[in-house]
């Protein structure tokens, strides 16, 4: 047998023979490596090529990801969001594409990241109180909108109310004082039924009866906002100036 033949059959049995042996240290597989790596978190002994025999120590391990550092640390998602964007902003790090598994570079204790971060929060609690304060003053403006205008509705029959009022008499008036303000406005109504004609027989007032009239005919179908329209407008005939004297004998 040649030497080169020779040569050649020992190393392919030398080959073999590391082969071999990486596979029972159970360190050549690949797919084992993988394994290994996520089971240990970190890098085995591996010999690549079966050939050289040079290995990486045992205590290698990858680099660590600023997720890692966050776990570490304590640091909860909007820490490690914060963190992130400070990365792809801050002078000398910026434009990277950082992300949470980006390797962490140790700048997390870093005073001027926690500097823009306390200056960062800062706006966002003020940004925070404006959007606050606009929602409660919409809110607010909800709530008093069907105020305002029932007010308004109610003013502009509030001196019909008053006529009505003073045309049952002062006798009356003494009794109808003392009811609720319900009981005031089921007395008008049925009052302005059983007397309208009479009411609007002067042209001068018909007018104002007219437009007092629909809110009573809404009443007596069960109408809540007209209900309390004439609520209001008795409440506010009782303190107008023109007939206040009227009503406080």
């Amino acid at each position: 047998m040649s030497k080169d033949i020779l040569s050649e059959t020992f190393q392919k049995h030398l080959k073999l023979l590391h082969k071999h042996l990486n596979i029972n240290e159970a360190y050549g597989d690949a797919a084992h490596l993988d394994f290994a790596m996520r089971d240990r978190g970190q890098r085995p002994d591996w010999d690549p090529d079966g050939l050289t025999g040079i290995r990486q120590p045992s205590s290698y391990s990858s680099p660590k990801t600023i997720d890692a550092y966050a776990k570490d640390v304590g640091w909860d998602d909007s820490m490690i969001i914060s963190y992130i964007e400070w990365l792809n902003s801050a002078s000398g790090f910026g434009g990277n594409g950082w992300s949470r598994y980006s390797h962490y570079n140790g700048t997390g204790g870093d005073a001027a990241f926690h500097r823009w971060k306390k200056e960062d929060d800062e706006k966002w609690n003020e940004k925070q109180k404006e959007i606050d304060a606009y929602r409660t003053k919409i809110e607010k403006e909800k709530q008093e909108a069907p105020s305002r205008e029932i007010n308004s509705k109610a003013f502009g029959i509030t001196r019909a109310v008053t006529m009505i009022i003073r045309s049952i008499g002062l006798i009356k008036w003494q009794v109808f004082k003392l009811k609720n303000p319900e009981e005031k406005l089921k007395y008008l109504s049925d009052y302005f039924e059983k007397n309208k004609d009479k009411l609007t027989k002067d042209y001068s007032q018909r007018e104002l009866y007219d437009d007092i009239k629909p809110y009573f005919d809404k009443y007596s179908n069960y109408d809540q906002q007209a209900k309390l329209i004439l609520l209001a407008a008795i409440k506010a005939s009782e303190k107008d100036d023109g007939a206040r004297g009227f009503f406080e004998q």
